[in-house]
Parts: C-alpha cells; structure tokens; sequence
C-alpha cells in the first residue's frame, strides 16, 4: 500500500523515524486537545474496508490507543436500515409466534388421532377376544350336535356362512352356500380351531373383506336383534345359544374388518401431522436463526459500526449523536481519532449536533493524517516483509543444517556398524587362533620333559659314550 496526498509525505521519501516523527507532530498540531473525558470524532473501516466515523467519548487514553464509549447517531445514513431490521425481525417474531399456535394445534390433533386409534384397537381387540373366549367354551358334544341336525334354523346357517366367509376372505376357498355345503365345512375337526385361531388383522384382500361386510353385516345385526328380544329366552345347550355364539364372532370379526381401514386411515393422518410438526419446527428453528442473525446485525449498528459512511455526509442541515451507554466501550488505535469536538455542540443531556460544516471540517481532518498513517503502514508491512523474508532464509537455512546433521548422523551410524562387524571378525579370528595354540602348546611341554635328565646321569652316560669311542 502507497501512500497518497502529498509525495513528500510518501514511505519512498521519508525514512521510518521522518515519517513516526510526522506521526506525532501531527497528532500533537490537533487544534482541541484530546483528553481523557474529552468527546473526539474517530474512524473506522467496516468489513467492506470502507471509511466510517463516528463520535465517542474518551475513557482511557494511551500512548498508542484509547478507550472509547461511542456514541449513536440518530440520523445517520443507517437509521432506514436499523428501522428496517426491526420491522424484519418483528414480522419474523410473528411469524414465530403464528408457528407456534400452529405447532400446538397440530400436537393437540395428532395425540387425539393417536387417543381415538388406540381406543378403537382396544375395543376391536376386546370385542374380538370376548367372541372368541365364549366360543372356546363350547363343549364338543353341544356342537356335534348342532353340526348334525337335518335342518338347523335359519339364523344359525347365516351365521356359519357368514364366519365360512370370513375364514375364506383371503379368496384361497370357494364360498359356502345351502346347509348341505356348510355341513361338509363345519363337520371338519379344524373348524373350530380356525375360528378360535383366525386374527382379523392378518386378513389379506381389502376388496373382499369389504364385500363381506356388505354381504352379511346388515343381516347379522338384525339376527341379533332377533336373539336379543325379550320374548326369546336363550338356554345354555341350545342351537340358539350357539347361533348367538356364531353370530358374534362373525360380527366382532366384521367390525374389525370395518376398523382397521380406519385406524390405517388414522396411522397415514398422524404421519401426515407428524411430518406437518416437523416441518413447522424445521422453519421455526430458521426463524429462530434470522432472527439472531438480525439482532446481530442490530447490534452491530447500534454500536455505531457504520452510522456515518465514508464522505456522504447526510442530506440533514445536522447529525444528531446520543450518548448509548448500552454500546460497549471499544479500544482504537490514538490514530484514529481525528479530532476533538467543540464543547458547544454538546449539551447536558448527552446530546451532540454536528453541523453540515462542522461534519466537512472533520472529514478534511481525516483527509489530511491519512497519508502519513499510510506510509506508516507502509513502512510496517515492508518490516514486517523483511523480518518474513528474514524468518524464511533462517528456516531454510536451519533446515540445510538439519539435512547436513542428518547425513552425519548417517554416516557416524554406517561406520558404528562396520566398526561393530570388524569387531566380530576379530573376535572370531583370536577364538580359531586360541583354539589352534592349544595342542600345540601340549606337545611343547612333553617335548621338555623328555629332554629335561638329571646332572649326574648325562656326566655319566658322556663317559661311557668316552670309553666306547676310545679303542677305535
């Protein structure tokens, strides 16, 4: 980054000490004194990297930085946009809060379709199980019986033929018609275990199952009408009693055909709402993240990031800043400060109006320490370049140090294991060798001790070697 006003002020120009030197007569030339306590005008960048001032009050001031409690613009060139966000995020609660009643409802419906469901399993189960258990109780001999008659009474065959049905809905049988067809199906020893055995909602074949119904439902509700009179006394034993039996489980057996169409029905309706419910929370949980990210947004505008932008200065004859003790404190660089405010354009009451002239004359004083602050920055990323390029010659240079150690290393190790295999070699050599001087040295010491004789004996053995020779 190049310095821009005046080239005479330019990193090119001046060294670092000219140019930290300008720094501080600049910033000691400010016409107000800076204070702590004092009400200052500072800039700023946003994320954009575009310029922003703003007024504050000094807290703490520092060599180098300060401690600023800044303050809210009222009529700066954000204010239709924090009005906006908060017509956002109070049409977003709204939105929240009408999700809200719909997630209630929905809950409130889905546990009552489960309550309903329940309930009519519960009454089909019990109504089925109570026909099935005063079947069960029919003694076989009361059945033989009834199975056997020539002709038993109307009722009766429509109930035979109604449970025959039943037991054939999943269309594997032909249908039973007439007595004498039901007499063949009834005498089987396996029908009354079929019955006793036979699970509704297991039954296979919808469309038959509704034929059924239409076909014998009507008709065995009237025969119960029928038994149920008062003028007909049912005696245990009878083929009456047992066309009652019949008739019940065919009709608990029908009634349960009529239900579980409906607690599918139900089940799909509860999916339906349970997904409903899951929807409804997934766009809460968003609502509930816009709405964060609003207040965030907020927040950053309440705190004054942006209240003035850069050089458009508002259309307003003044700006109106309010002291926002909500807004925490922030420390700045001493730099950004660019000038005190009059203490006439500041009241009691923690108000401060700044005028279209007054609002020039700070942003000319932030036009004219902007080039030195460039070429100070300058001058510090060319250091810090420096010190970079420095850092990175000695890493390398480290590195082609480690490299060379790491060879050393390699060879002291290649020499340890020669050093250590001519060792062994050696040592091999010295154990032939000891083994070699050992017979050896045994023959030497016999040797010896062939040759080794008294004194006298060889005195006495070289006279006779004498005496023998001398008569030759």
């Amino acid at each position: 980054m190049r310095a821009r006003g005046n080239s005479a002020l330019s990193a090119s120009t001046l060294s670092p000490e000219e140019t930290h030197r300008g720094i501080k007569t600049f910033l000691r030339s400010i016409d107000e004194p800076v204070l702590s306590g004092s009400l200052v005008a500072y800039e700023f960048l946003d994320s954009a990297h575009d310029f922003h001032w703003s007024l504050a009050r000094v807290l703490k001031l520092g060599e180098h930085h300060a401690l600023l409690q800044r303050w809210r613009v009222e009529n700066g060139s954000y204010a239709d946009v924090l009005d906006a966000l908060q017509k956002e995020k109070e049409r977003k609660m709204e939105e929240v809060r009408h999700c809200q009643r719909i997630l209630s409802e929905q809950r409130e419906e889905l546990a009552m379709v489960r309550r309903d469901t329940e309930a009519q399993v519960e009454r089909t189960k019990e109504e089925v199980e109570n026909a099935r258990r005063a079947l069960a109780e029919v003694e076989e001999v009361w059945l033989h019986e009834a199975f056997n008659a020539r002709l038993p009474s109307a009722g009766l065959c429509l109930a035979l033929e109604a449970s025959i049905a039943i037991l054939n809905s999943d269309g594997e049988e032909e249908q039973a018609k007439g007595w004498e067809e039901l007499r063949t199906v009834v005498r089987d020893p396996t029908f009354i275990r079929r019955l006793l055995e036979y699970c509704p909602a297991l039954a296979k074949g919808a469309d038959a199952r509704q034929g059924i119904v239409n076909d014998y439902h009507p008709r065995l509700l009237k025969l119960r009408e029928q038994i149920l009179r008062p003028s007909v006394n049912i005696l245990p034993a009878t083929p009456t009693a047992l066309e009652s039996l019949i008739c019940d489980w065919a009709l608990a057996q029908l009634n349960a055909f009529i239900v579980y169409p409906e607690i599918e029905k139900s089940q799909a309706r509860a999916n339906e709402i349970g997904e409903a419910i899951n929807n409804n929370i997934r766009r809460m949980k968003l609502l509930d993240t816009q709405i964060k990210h609003n207040a965030e947004q907020q927040h950053i505008y309440n705190e004054g990031y942006g209240v003035v932008k850069g050089k458009n200065i508002s259309n307003a004859t003044c700006l109106t800043f309010m002291e926002a003790s909500d807004i925490a404190p922030i420390t700045v660089p001493r730099s950004s400060i660019t000038a005190a405010v009059s203490a006439s354009n500041t009241s009691n009451a923690g108000v401060a109006v700044v005028t279209h002239e007054e609002a020039k004359r700070l942003l000319a004083r932030a036009s004219m320490h902007r080039p030195l602050l460039y070429a100070a920055l300058d001058t510090a990323l060319e250091k810090v370049q420096h010190m970079k390029n420095k850092d990175t010659d000695n890493a390398t240079l480290i590195q082609q140090l480690r490299d060379e150690n790491g060879v050393v290393r390699k060879q002291n190790n290649d020499m340890a294991k020669l050093l250590n295999t001519a060792k062994t070699e050696l040592n091999q050599v010295q154990q032939e060798l000891d083994k070699k001087q050992t017979p050896r040295q045994a023959s030497t010491r016999g040797v010896h001790q062939t040759i080794h004789t008294p004194p006298g004996t060889t005195r006495r053995r070289l006279s006779q070697t004498r005496g023998k020779q001398t008569p030759s």
